[in-house]
C-alpha cells in the first residue's frame, strides 16, 4: 500500500517535468523505480546498492556533492531522511534545488498512532528501536511540525501532503504485530479523517522563487 501511494504521488509530481530535467533519486538503495525519469541521478550513501542503477552517485545526504540550485527536482523517499538529521538533509535537499523546483519527501512520524501515550508521541525528533527485514534497527521519526518548521527555514513550502499506514498504526499500538498491523493497510481509505495519525508522510514541497 505504501510502495504503491508513494508511486503514485511522485508520478503526478514528476509527469510534467520536461525529457531534459535534472532529477535526483536522493537516497535510491538498490531500488529501481519505473517511474524514475532514465536520466535521474540515483544518489546513495552504499556504494555496492546504488552502482547496481543508471546514474550513480555515492555520497552523503547531509553533504551532497552537487552544485548549488542543480536540479529540477528531487525525489527522497523510502523513509531515507528518517537514517538522517532531518535539519542537516532538508538544507542539503534545498540548496540543490533550482528556486521553483519540487521535492518529494517522505518520511515516518512521531505523531503516528503507534506512538500515542510514549515518550516519543509528537517529539520532534526522537530515536525508535525498529524492525528492518527481519533485523533490529534504529532510525528516527520527526514530527510533522518539525520537519515543516526545516523546509520552511529552508525556503520550501508544502504544497500537499499524504498519510499512509493509519489502521496499521493504530493495531501496532494495540499489540498486533508487524505482519498483522500491514494486512490492515488496505483500510486506510476508510480512515482517512485520521490521517494526522498516520505512521508514515508524503509531501511535495516548492522551493521559492524568491
Amino acid at each position: 500500500m505504501k510502495r504503491r501511494g508513494i508511486e503514485a504521488f511522485s508520478i503526478e509530481v514528476l509527469k510534467d517535468l520536461p525529457s531534459d530535467a535534472r532529477v535526483l533519486n536522493a537516497g535510491a538503495g538498490s531500488h529501481k523505480y519505473e517511474w524514475m525519469p532514465p536520466q535521474a541521478v540515483n544518489f546513495d550513501r552504499f556504494a555496492a546498492q546504488v552502482m547496481q542503477l543508471p546514474n550513480p552517485v555515492v555520497g552523503d545526504l547531509e553533504d551532497l556533492p552537487f552544485g548549488t540550485e542543480e536540479f529540477d527536482a528531487v525525489v527522497c523517499v523510502g523513509s531515507v531522511l528518517n537514517y538522517t538529521s532531518a535539519m542537516e538533509a532538508i538544507a542539503e535537499l534545498s540548496r540543490v534545488l533550482k528556486p521553483g523546483a519540487a521535492l518529494v519527501l517522505h518520511f515516518e512520524t512521531s505523531d503516528s498512532a503507534e506512538h500515542l501515550g510514549t515518550s516519543i508521541w509528537r517529539a520532534p525528533a526522537a530515536p525508535l528501536q525498529t524492525v528492518n527485514n527481519g533485523r533490529p534497527d534504529l532510525v528516527w521519526v520527526y514530527s510533522r511540525s518539525f520537519i515543516r518548521r526545516a523546509l520552511k527555514r529552508y525556503g520550501i513550502e508544502i504544497e500537499r501532503q499524504q498519510g499512509f499506514h493509519i489502521a496499521s498504526a493504530a493495531l501496532l499500538r494495540l499489540g498486533f504485530s508487524q505482519q498483522a498491523a500491514a494486512g490492515a493497510a488496505h483500510l486506510d481509505r476508510f480512515f482517512a479523517a485520521f490521517g494526522f495519525l498516520a505512521d508514515d508522510v508524503i509531501l511535495l514541497g516548492r522551493k521559492s522563487s524568491g
